[in-house]
């Protein structure tokens, strides 16, 4: 778990067609936050589109890769790029620091807002959702569920010093992700822009606080129809029916409570998918049964750099996406080397010493914490 800078930006949306400018954004802090790479490998799992399903080998495979561009550093130091980055393909590059931009923004918005009590990924967006939600242009990674509130997000990457200002580029990308965001039945926009270079990384998130535009009653109805026909029950704490729907706050909530379920879902396919395929290995420590096996990462000339744990559960013994177990604390990884990222059924290690027994103990800590 190193060390991330993280500028805070706040956007002021101008009329719809009119370009931001650096007029309409503001500097709102810089903070300095820990960024565990198994919270990065762990989002990357569902994030990245596939012409199919994934299997286990593929995933696990796409992990090693970007822990051998980014080694690890004593907790409290910067995050940074090996050598070996600059030497790799672009395309090898690009995936890399998109994955790890993945992480960044997950955890730019646990830091500013808090534990988010549903999580879920617009790449396994399911088709109940297409008619909710524009099919063609640009659209988010990542859409964060508050209870209170709903922001989409958008992670970027760039191996470049970040400037002062916000750059054309990022203001580019941000109108496009306004215009998203006030299309009907968008959700409000955050983006966070990765800068990764050999000395540190800084992670520059944009807040672009805008109206929503309700969808139609007619898709409303379609989207709560399609989360009857899958069988999808509402949160028992949560008493919403679909006959609440008419003052717009309460078809607003409902309606981001149905996405939420069919985005879910969505997600549970993924996951069916890498525990199908996933080795009948038992993995120690933990409370519930996780499948999988440790694997060494090594450098191209040998090196091991660490070792890495995907592991899936069942159904039956899901972890809450609402009480994710992402951050450890220093004192743990300072003590033990072991990072631990576990929520809904995928469970993420990285151990950067090679003790089995600190990396069990860690895990079945970071399971009893989750339940």
């Amino acid at each position: 778990m190193t060390l991330i800078t993280l500028r805070r930006f706040h956007v002021v949306a101008p009329p719809p067609g009119v370009p931001i400018t650096n007029a309409d954004i503001s500097h709102a802090g810089s903070f300095a936050v820990e960024l565990p790479l198994a919270l990065a490998l762990r989002q990357n799992a569902y994030a990245v589109p596939r012409r199919g399903l994934p299997t286990y080998a593929l995933v696990r495979h796409e992990m090693e890769l970007v822990l051998t561009v980014f080694p690890q550093s004593t907790p409290g130091t910067p995050l940074r790029r090996d050598p070996l980055y600059d030497a790799s393909a672009s395309h090898i590059r690009r995936f890399a620091i998109e994955a790890l931009g993945l992480g960044a923004l997950t955890r730019a918005m646990q830091h500013i807002h808090g534990p988010v009590t549903d999580l879920a990924h617009f790449d396994v967006l399911p088709a109940a959702l297409q008619q909710v939600y524009p099919r063609n242009g640009i659209r988010p990674d990542l859409r964060f569920d508050y209870g209170c509130g709903v922001v989409a997000g958008e992670s970027r990457g760039r191996s470049q010093t970040p400037s002062a200002t916000p750059r054309s580029e990022q203001r580019i990308r941000l109108d496009q992700l306004l215009a998203w965001s006030r299309q009907p039945g968008c959700d409000p926009v955050a983006m966070a822009w990765t800068w990764v270079q050999p000395t540190g990384t800084t992670v520059d998130l944009f807040e672009v606080p805008v109206a929503r535009v309700p969808p139609s009653m007619r898709v409303v109805a379609e989207l709560l129809h399609a989360r009857r026909v899958a069988n999808l029950a509402w949160p028992p704490s949560t008493g919403e029916r679909d006959d609440v729907v008419g003052s717009e706050t309460a078809t607003d909530r409902v309606v981001d409570m149905a996405k939420s379920l069919l985005l879910e879902s969505g997600m549970e396919e993924r996951e069916d998918a890498l525990f199908e395929s996933a080795p009948h290995e038992v993995v120690r420590g933990a409370e519930r049964r996780w499948l999988g096996t440790w694997r060494q990462v090594r450098r191209p000339d040998g090196e091991v750099v660490a070792h890495m744990l995907l592991a899936v559960t069942g159904a039956d013994e899901r972890v809450p996406r609402r009480r994710p177990r992402d951050v450890p604390p220093e004192r743990d990884l300072r003590a033990t080397g072991v990072e631990v990222a576990l929520a809904g059924r995928l469970l993420v290690a990285v151990d950067w010493r090679g003790d089995p027994e600190a990396a069990a103990d860690e895990i079945g800590r970071a399971d009893r914490d989750a339940v």
